[in-house]
């Protein structure tokens, strides 16, 4: 390869505006519903507030009524996170220097907003009851607890195992409720009630398959992945071979097209939608916000480059 050109096809950019237009629109309907329910509560009837009402064999109603607060809390984060990172998106794609190296930085995003979004959706199953939710919720606490307690040994200079603060605190709240964990120190995993947490790419592609890309789940994922995780792969996705020099080498030119940016923001768009109506069902909030985003949001990508 002899050079990189800098020169740009011409993009679609009210298909941009569009894109970025209906990004904003989720992160505008989670903060709607929220501001009707603060503290996601639920409405009278609903999964989630019945589910405040929930008392196991071992553990007082109000501890049990804490850890399920916690669990809803946590999936709210992972919402307003995706949220979040579909401004950024937003905020990308309108900006004139998009593309200046590639087109990593969409990507990115996404990834990281779909493995956020999935923890979320995880914990927001309609089909499990409010003591396997609070399970799950800790599965996923136990992760990010060593994750900190390795971050702190590693400040400190000690042994892993000898800092184990976070994960100690985790350990008692999990006893108190009267549910069984077990450590592999092999690998710092923890398991609660003999479940252990599930992969990325396994809890991505089972919420992919809830959108309009579940056609594609298997390849729409290892493509973000593979692009994220090499970021070459990436950048060159930003370029097209327009001939050879005279030696011989790949002469390549920079595009900025739109088609680049369709996957990353549709996919981000898709995966919050399905994780903002999982939190609709089981709050029973109205359902005519989501389903008419949701709607709207279909027929625009369905209209966009495959």
């Amino acid at each position: 390869m002899a050079e990189l050109t800098g020169r740009r096809i011409p993009v679609d950019l009210s298909r941009l505006e569009l894109l970025a237009n209906y990004l904003r629109r989720g992160p505008a309907a989670e903060k709607s519903y929220g501001e009707s329910d603060l503290s996601w509560r639920g409405e009278p009837g609903s999964i989630s507030r019945s589910e405040r009402e929930f008392v196991a064999p071992s553990g007082s109603h109000k501890l049990w009524s804490r850890a399920v607060d916690t669990t809803y809390a946590a999936a709210r984060l992972g919402l307003i996170s995706m949220g979040e990172h579909s401004l950024c998106i937003a905020r990308l794609i309108t900006d004139l220097e998009l593309g200046a190296y590639g087109l990593l930085g969409t990507e990115v995003l996404c990834r990281s907003a779909v493995e956020t979004g999935a923890r979320a959706w995880w914990l927001l199953d309609p089909s499990i009851d409010p003591r396997q939710r609070v399970i799950r919720s800790f599965i996923d606490e136990f992760y990010n607890a060593c994750e900190m307690d390795n971050l702190n040994a590693k400040m400190s200079g000690t042994v892993r195992g000898q800092s184990r603060e976070v994960a100690t605190a985790v350990e008692d709240r999990c006893g108190i409720l009267g549910l069984s964990f077990s450590l592999k120190r092999k690998n710092w995993t923890y398991t609660v009630e003999g479940q252990s947490r599930l992969g990325a790419t396994d809890i991505v592609t089972k919420m992919i398959e809830t959108t309009p890309y579940a056609a594609d789940r298997d390849i729409v994922y290892s493509l973000l992945s593979g692009a994220t995780h090499g970021a070459i792969h990436s950048l060159m996705r930003s370029y097209i071979r327009v001939g050879t020099t005279a030696e011989g080498e790949d002469d390549l030119f920079r595009i900025v097209d739109h088609r680049l940016v369709e996957a990353s923001a549709g996919l981000t768009m898709a995966c919050l939608l399905a994780v903002l109506r999982r939190a609709v069902l089981l709050n029973g909030w109205p359902r005519y916000r989501i389903d008419s985003l949701s709607g709207m949001t279909h027929s625009v990508l369905s209209d966009g480059p495959r």
